[in-house]
């Protein structure tokens, strides 16, 4: 996989198509392909990291995709 274009960057939002925050459970092979995509050279930025009282952690990332010719 080849690094994406950072110019992805700098588009507007012209329309959004879901806010709902969505949980998801995944296996160390999910996280391990998270990492990997990250890793290939995709452009992310992280939003928000947080230590829970029981010591987990969350991170959330922002993930920009090209888009997709139909």
């Amino acid at each position: 996989m080849k690094k994406e274009d950072i110019s992805i960057l700098k588009g507007k939002m012209s329309h959004q198509v879901s806010y709902k925050k969505q949980k998801a459970l995944l296996n160390d092979s999910g996280k391990k392909n998270i990492v990997e995509i990250i890793n290939e050279g995709a452009i992310c930025e992280l939003r928000e990291k947080q230590i829970l009282d029981n010591r987990a952690q969350t991170i959330t990332i922002k993930i920009y995709f090209k888009p997709t010719e139909s």
